[in-house]
């Protein structure tokens, strides 16, 4: 059984969808690249700290092309529980790309990111909250300005 409103359906099938993001973003995050190729540089150290001490500001990594910027957040990052990482295709604003990823809506994501919140408190791991890693490979205007409102209605 379920409910809507404002367009927003409530009930069994939403809350079994967010508990299966919940269970898979609560799962340790697992680099991309290869074990062996990984070595340990300062500027991940310095991310793993920011991490372990951020409690709500955006941390924005830029640079060109093949400089290490997904080498260095996924190396910081790893075997940590909580990372939503949400690729973001030309054009694509943050709840569309998250619609595409995770198959919910922005609304269920804010209530996944309360529950993980929750259970990272009760742990003693790199995160105290979820961090949420958008990938962007092209920034438009509509990109920063969907990253913009995403960011500020997620703090909201």
């Amino acid at each position: 059984s379920f409910y809507m409103w404002n367009n927003v359906q409530f009930g069994n099938a939403q809350d079994a969808e967010i508990e299966r993001v919940v269970r898979e973003l609560l799962q340790p995050f697992q680099p991309a690249f290869e074990e062996e190729m990984a070595v340990e540089r300062e500027v991940t150290k310095t991310l793993r700290q920011g991490f372990a001490e951020w409690k709500g500001h955006a941390t924005i990594i830029s640079g060109r092309r093949g400089s290490g910027k997904t080498w260095a957040w996924q190396s910081a990052l790893k075997n940590a529980p909580g990372v939503a990482v949400v690729s973001m295709s030309a054009g694509q604003v943050p709840r569309e790309a998250i619609a595409a990823e995770y198959g919910i809506d922005f609304w269920a994501f804010k209530e996944v990111l309360k529950q993980i919140k929750m259970k990272l408190a009760q742990t003693d791991g790199l995160l105290d909250v979820p961090v949420i890693v958008l990938e962007v490979q092209h920034a438009t205007r509509r990109v920063v300005e969907g990253i913009h409102s995403f960011a500020k209605a997620l703090s909201s």
